[in-house]
């Protein structure tokens, strides 16, 4: 009897302190860059084409939708900082500004984006997690992009998501 009464007033105290708050994270647009060939000096930087912009905010987006749903953090709307975001960009050249952004959006962590593009087919994409408190990396995620498609782009990113950034399943016993 004592026991059930030491129980019930456990589970009345745990019931009554207030749950942790989940971390705030934000996740930044992904930027896209290319590898310098010799081509490069005689025609130009290649410019991003219209297919890989709207290819950039379909991987944010959905980056940003599955890690949301399942990993626990709360996801923060950049809408207040997309203009600052639009003028800085690219994020890898602005030497830190992404900090200032996510500190203004009160982001834990934040989750930065880079598509490197070797050749026509051939992409890297790598996530970076950053703390923003501490500003320094927690993790960097990599996996290969074959192909310069919507489908090779949205694979790789939810291969990253589920394998990288979320925790791992427990295996059921």
């Amino acid at each position: 009897m004592v026991l059930r009464t030491f129980i019930g007033l456990l589970v009345l105290v745990a019931s009554a302190l207030p749950a942790a708050a989940a971390q705030k994270a934000a996740v930044f647009p992904f930027d896209l860059i290319f590898q310098m060939s010799e081509e490069d000096f005689f025609y130009g930087t290649p410019k991003i084409s219209p297919d890989e912009a709207r290819r950039l905010k379909l991987v944010h987006d959905e980056f940003t939708k599955m890690v949301g749903a399942k990993s626990g953090y709360e996801m923060l709307d950049i809408a207040p900082v997309a203009a600052d975001i639009e003028k800085a960009a690219p994020l890898k050249d602005c030497n830190g500004c992404e900090m200032d952004f996510a500190q203004k959006l009160g982001a834990d962590i934040v989750f930065l984006g880079v598509i490197e593009k070797a050749s026509a087919t051939l992409l890297n994409m790598t996530v970076i997690m950053v703390d923003v408190a501490k500003g320094k990396k927690i993790k960097e995620f990599s996996a290969v992009v074959h192909g310069n498609t919507d489908d090779a782009w949205l694979g790789v990113t939810r291969w990253i998501v589920r394998n990288r950034v979320l925790p791992p399943k427990e295996d059921a016993k």
